[in-house]
């Protein structure tokens, strides 16, 4: 999901809303499941942050790698090396300009 909507940045109109709601919906399912109690939390503060009014993009795409550090950690990787933005580099271009000073790693 997340490289399908850093792809529709780049070409918009090709994952539509009902794609991505339809994907959320999926991998809500599967969490229901598979999911860590840590991963179903961190999910459910994704969600509830991607509807609250005064939300700030950002802090989902960090609260988003959290999730995936945690799934990677159910997986049995480690996180040491890693750092906050590391993950979401793969696809933000700039994010070290949106982690706050004193957790940058540069």
């Amino acid at each position: 999901m997340v490289y399908k909507i850093q792809k529709n940045a780049k070409e918009p109109q090709k994952y539509t809303e009902k794609e991505m709601l339809d994907d959320i919906l999926s991998f809500s399912k599967k969490l229901t499941l598979w999911g860590s109690n840590k991963v179903i939390k961190k999910w459910l503060a994704f969600r509830k942050m991607s509807q609250a009014e005064n939300k700030n993009p950002t802090d989902n795409l960090f609260i988003l790698e959290d999730i995936i550090f945690e799934i990677r950690k159910d997986m049995g990787q480690k996180k040491s090396g890693l750092k906050q933005g590391d993950i979401l580099a793969f696809f933000v271009n700039d994010i070290r300009e949106y982690i706050p000073k004193n957790k940058r790693n540069n």
